[in-house]
């Protein structure tokens, strides 16, 4: 099967889509919770997923809902900061494979991090 032809069979649907600065890997958030991880250079799935209840692990016992955020961590390219559309946004280790931290809010919207703290808005409209 060629590349295209995998990627046409996979159906979870693209929420959310982060290439960091200079890397060669793509993180793609879905519809159904998960992160998939795909080599730019060959345009081929790394293999590695994020599943959305390991990341939540015993945070919720209902699922997340889809990716709306994903982001790296400009002090450490190893972690990557994950919001969900239930409010849920965890600091995922991308080498121990494990959620490091895990925060809940009313809502997630745009989240912007640094090494020591995490913030989350979201846009009221005309409210």
């Amino acid at each position: 099967m060629t590349q295209m032809g995998k990627w046409r069979a996979w159906k979870e649907g693209i929420t959310f889509v982060h290439l960091p600065f200079q890397s060669k890997w793509l993180y793609i958030g879905t519809e159904k919770g998960n992160i998939h991880i795909v080599n730019v250079e060959s345009f081929t799935l790394s293999g590695y997923v994020i599943m959305w209840n390991k990341a939540i692990e015993l945070s919720s016992k209902a699922h997340p809902g889809p990716v709306v955020h994903i982001s790296d961590n400009p002090m450490d390219e190893g972690k990557l900061i994950i919001g969900y559309e239930s409010g849920i946004v965890v600091l995922w280790d991308l080498k121990s494979k494990k959620a490091d931290y895990r925060y809940t809010y009313d809502e997630v919207g745009t989240i912007s991090h640094n090494a020591f703290q995490c913030l989350s808005s979201i846009d009221l409209g005309n409210a």
